[in-house]
């Protein structure tokens, strides 16, 4: 996916922002990543990785509401 500006360039800064993300992202696959479902992960790269263009699986959604409604102890680092 190439993203471009407002006056219809190609924008390499964030393409490679992009790039850099997706590259970070498959690394992270083979490093310590928590398996509780009590952790709290920072998905800002995974979020950039996919163009800013995200929409998290149901079971995950519903998990967020309920962390951000106080519903569920989250591990605070």
């Amino acid at each position: 996916m190439l993203p471009f500006d407002a006056d219809c360039r190609m924008d390499s800064a964030r393409y490679l922002k992009q790039q850099w993300a997706r590259a970070e992202t498959a690394l992270d696959r083979g490093l310590d990543v928590p398996d509780s479902q009590d952790s709290v992960l920072d998905a800002a790269v995974r979020f950039v990785a996919h163009g800013g263009v995200w929409k998290p699986s149901n079971e995950l959604a519903r998990a967020l509401d309920q962390a951000a409604l106080g519903r569920t102890a989250c591990r605070r680092a």
